[in-house]
This record gives C-alpha cells, sequence and structure tokens, in this order.
C-alpha cells in the first residue's frame, strides 16, 4: 500500500463498505476489507493496519471473537479496535470494553464522516 495508514474493515455490509472506503481515499487513508472472519484472519497474515473498525455480526466467528484473538496476540494486540455495530446492547458495549476494544460506535447514529473523523483521531 502507498498509504502510511491503512484501516480493515471487517463488515459485511458491502454498500457501508464501499461509501466509508470511498470516504478514507478521500482522505488519504488507505483501506482493506473483510467480508468475514476467515478473510480478516488472512489479510492479518500481509497487512498491520492502523485501525481496525470491525462488526460484531459478521459471517465466520462473531465480532468479539474476533477482537478477544486480536488482542491476545502480540502482533495486533495495540492496534486500536472500533466496534461498529447496529447490535449497542450494553451487553455488547460492556463485553466490547472488557475485551480490550478503544470504542463502540452504533452505526445508525454516526455518519461516514463522523467515522473518517474518528479513525483519525487513532491514527498515530
Amino acid at each position: 500500500m502507498d498509504q502510511p495508514h491503512v484501516v480493515l474493515v471487517i463488515d459485511d455490509d458491502s454498500i457501508f463498505s464501499d461509501v466509508l472506503g470511498n470516504r478514507l481515499k478521500v482522505e488519504g487513508i488507505g483501506c482493506v476489507f473483510a467480508s468475514s472472519s476467515e478473510t480478516a484472519f488472512e489479510l492479518l497474515q500481509t497487512v498491520t493496519p492502523s485501525v481496525i473498525l470491525l462488526d460484531v455480526m459478521i459471517p465466520g466467528i462473531n465480532g468479539m471473537e474476533i477482537l478477544k484473538h486480536l488482542k491476545q496476540d502480540p502482533q495486533t494486540a495495540t492496534i486500536p479496535v472500533i466496534m461498529f455495530s447496529n447490535d449497542s446492547t450494553n451487553e455488547n458495549i460492556k463485553e466490547s470494553e472488557s475485551l480490550g476494544a478503544t470504542l463502540f460506535l452504533e452505526k445508525v447514529n454516526v455518519t461516514p464522516g463522523e467515522v473518517v473523523s474518528t479513525i483519525r483521531s487513532y491514527i498515530k
């Protein structure tokens, strides 16, 4: 990737991914997408993202299990993970916090621009 910063988006919503990817590109931030847990883990073998945006409900193992794995792996443990879902129950928010998520955003309450601003705030 030419960009110094890359965001890994793990979400099976292709419309959201397209919109966010275009917005990140305009902002000069690289982006790679995984629509399943399997694809996410494959990408992490070759890409070291600056930030990970992770949906709770995706094909394969769910987002909370992915988060748990990411935070236990020394290669990904320090990468900020922003949970991003419409399933924003208190239980999910608390679980994501206890597993090490940096932040939990509710999809319906944020615009793509706000998501990009949030991602930018965690890029070092």
